[in-house]
């Protein structure tokens, strides 16, 4: 299968081969996610998301959103140790980490990636990736921005609230500038705002805390001379 995808047929047979790899994966147990060979193949699948043509990386992107969601279905997997996750962290904190301003299409990829599977991971693995991810708003690139906010709203779907507290504090500090493109910031106020209803669902007292500072960080936006921020 590696050698199939490797060899880069046309997109129909590839799609077939990427739900294949994706059928191949269900149920397989944790010491064959060990071998080098299964990995290989997972990492495989990932590259296509960021080196595939469109059709192949929304292909690959359901395809390891799929192979993940069975982990977590599986009785006692879905660890902080489980490979798929340490594998997919390692890949996605590789590319954010070297991501520039003149070059953020292979980071975007990968946003549109953990948009789709945030919610399963495990703190753990939240937390180094959530680490890479608030730096890229910093570089000023408006459609990175807006696609790294979303993605970060997206960790708030998740059931474990370990990193909410944190995420939150980080996210106010990134606040996008009222000037210029207003679509950043409209992402922004969407991702604090799911971030803070998703505090007060687990921690009312701490959210009741934080309301202040939060009323304090959107109250500027009431400001601003733009129906879609308001």
């Amino acid at each position: 299968l590696i050698e199939m995808m490797n060899k880069k047929p046309p997109d129909n047979t590839f799609k077939k081969v990427l739900k294949c790899c994706g059928h191949l994966f269900e149920g397989i147990e944790l010491v064959l996610w060990k071998q080098t060979n299964t990995l290989q193949l997972f990492h495989s699948l990932l590259h296509n998301i960021v080196e595939g043509k469109p059709a192949i990386r929304k292909t690959s992107v359901t395809v390891v959103k799929s192979i993940l969601l069975n982990i977590v279905s599986l009785p006692n997997r879905g660890s902080n140790d489980e490979p798929a996750f340490m594998s997919l962290e390692k890949f996605c904190s590789s590319i954010l980490s070297r991501c520039k301003a003149d070059n953020p299409t292979s980071s975007i990829y990968v946003l549109g990636l953990l948009r789709e599977v945030f919610p399963v991971l495990p703190p753990n693995i939240q937390k180094p990736l959530c680490e890479a991810l608030l730096r890229l708003p910093t570089l000023g690139h408006v459609i990175l921005s807006i696609c790294t906010f979303e993605t970060l709203g997206n960790v708030f779907d998740s059931k474990d609230p370990t990193i909410t507290t944190q995420l939150l504090n980080a996210l106010i500090d990134l606040k996008p500038n009222a000037k210029g493109d207003s679509k950043p910031l409209i992402a922004f106020t969407r991702a604090l705002g799911k971030g803070f209803i998703h505090l007060h669902q687990h921690n009312s007292a701490l959210s009741s805390k934080k309301l202040p500072q939060f009323m304090e960080t959107i109250s500027s936006n009431f400001q601003i001379e733009n129906e879609d921020v308001i």
